[in-house]
């Protein structure tokens, strides 16, 4: 799985295969379209390897620190429970070993931050979900809308003062934000043509 993932995420990246067992590694090789190199030379190429990642059962440490004469940086990923390689090779200059759990330590720190973005996300998906909402009520009230301008602007049309016409705008605009905030159809229109056809009403009240 991990050969997989390294040929998917980074395609051009130079994949090797060792084994005890030559035909194994040639046959893991083949699969994933890489190498494979006899256990012979393991420390030649591992000298020359950028990333080491080793993943075995032996008893014994499988990479040693006689394996890297050359000086160079170097990460190695030792995924095998026991450990697989010296943890000597640590304190080579240029190299950095990790393991299982430090490897898993990482991996954990990294899901935490994820979850602390959580609470982020749900009051985007709420904001979001709030303003759908609001648009799906407007766009409701949007054929009640146009019938009330129309049936004001017909009352006005015999009526050619500005400050008219200002009231039909004022009386659809109060209107249409009071169906937003409360979304009550019927006594709104009732009251917002009320206002229009007695405007000394609402002075009087």
């Amino acid at each position: 799985n991990v050969a997989v993932n390294l040929k998917t995420y980074l395609p051009d990246c130079s994949l090797v295969f060792c084994n005890r067992t030559d035909e194994k590694a040639s046959g893991l090789a083949e699969k994933c379209n890489a190498d494979f190199i006899p256990y012979e030379n393991l420390a030649t190429t591992a000298n020359d390897a950028d990333v080491v990642i080793v993943s075995t059962s032996s008893e014994t440490y499988t990479i040693e620190p006689a394996f890297f004469a050359k000086e160079k940086s170097r990460l190695i990923l030792d995924l095998s429970i026991p450990q697989n390689v010296d943890p000597a090779v640590k304190n080579i200059v240029g190299i950095e070993l990790m393991n299982v759990d430090e490897i898993s330590a990482i991996l954990n720190k990294t899901i935490d931050k994820r979850k602390s973005e959580i609470p982020k996300a749900l009051r985007i998906i709420k904001e979001t979900t709030d303003e759908v909402k609001e648009w799906y009520v407007m766009q409701a009230n949007n054929p009640m809308l146009r019938k009330i301008k129309s049936h004001l602007t017909k009352l006005g049309e015999a009526e050619t003062t500005v400050t008219r016409k200002e009231k039909i705008h004022k009386t659809v605009s109060t209107l249409a934000l009071q169906l937003k905030k409360e979304n009550n159809k019927g006594c709104q229109y009732i009251h917002a043509l009320n206002n229009h056809l007695h405007p000394d009403y609402e002075a009087n009240t």
